[in-house]
C-alpha cells in the first residue's frame, strides 16, 4: 500500500470487532514504533501493552467510557519518559555496542547534555512528549499499513490512568492508541482545502 493510501484510508474507528490480532502483526507493527524518528535518537517514550478485557474495561471508565478500549484487540499506552539521563545512559551503551568511534560519542553525549541540562522539568516533559507524539503518529499510520486499524484516546484521567497501571513517577500516560480490526466502513473524509492550511 502506497503511504498517501494509508494516510487516505486512516480514519477514526467507531468500533472494534473484538478479534484478536496475531502476535505476528502486532510484533510487526512493535518494529515500525521503534524505528520512529526522535530527537537525538533518545526515544524518549514507554508503551504499555494491554491485552486483558478486565483492564480494558477497567481503563475504558477513566477514559470517557470509550467502547472503543473494550473492543479493541490490544491497548497501547503511549507515556513520556522524564528521565532522560537513564535514556542518555542507556544510548551511550548502545553506541557503544555497536562500536562507535569514542570521539563521536563523546560529542554525541556532549550535545545532547547540553540540551537536556537546561531544561526545567515541565520542558523536559513537553519536550518529551513531542517526541513520544512521532511515534503515536506512526503506530496509527503502521496499523493501517499492516491491514488494521486505530483509535487514538486523549481525553483521560491521567492520575487514575497512572495509578490503575502502577506506572513510575517518571513515566506520563500521554495519548492511548486502541488497534484491532474495525467493525465500521472507511467514511468519507471531510478536510480543510491546502489554501485553509498553507500560506
Amino acid at each position: 500500500m502506497e503511504f498517501k493510501d494509508i494516510i487516505n484510508e486512516s480514519y477514526t474507528v467507531k468500533r472494534f470487532t473484538g478479534g484478536q490480532l496475531s502476535n505476528e502483526k502486532v510484533n510487526e507493527l512493535f518494529e515500525i514504533i521503534i524505528m520512529s524518528s526522535s530527537s537525538f535518537g533518545l526515544q524518549p517514550y514507554k508503551i504499555k501493552v494491554i491485552k486483558g478485557s478486565k483492564l480494558k474495561e477497567k481503563l475504558s471508565k477513566f477514559s470517557l467510557d470509550k467502547e472503543q478500549i473494550i473492543s479493541c484487540s490490544h491497548l497501547l499506552v503511549f507515556c513520556a519518559n522524564t528521565d532522560l539521563d537513564c535514556q542518555i545512559e542507556n544510548y551511550e551503551l548502545l553506541m557503544r555496542e555497536e562500536e562507535i568511534p569514542e570521539e563521536k560519542i563523546q560529542s554525541y553525549l556532549h550535545r545532547v547534555k547540553n540540551f537536556v541540562n537546561n531544561l526545567h522539568f515541565e520542558e523536559k516533559l513537553s519536550w518529551a512528549q513531542r517526541q513520544t507524539y512521532i511515534a503515536i503518529a506512526n503506530a496509527i499510520s503502521g496499523a493501517k499499513s499492516l491491514g488494521f486499524d486505530s483509535y487514538l484516546i486523549e481525553v483521560f484521567q491521567t492520575e487514575k490512568l497512572k495509578k490503575a497501571l502502577d506506572l513510575p513517577y517518571d513515566l506520563f500516560p500521554t495519548a492511548l492508541v486502541a488497534i484491532g480490526i474495525s467493525e465500521d466502513k472507511n467514511p468519507e473524509k471531510i478536510r480543510f482545502n491546502k489554501k485553509d492550511i498553507f500560506f
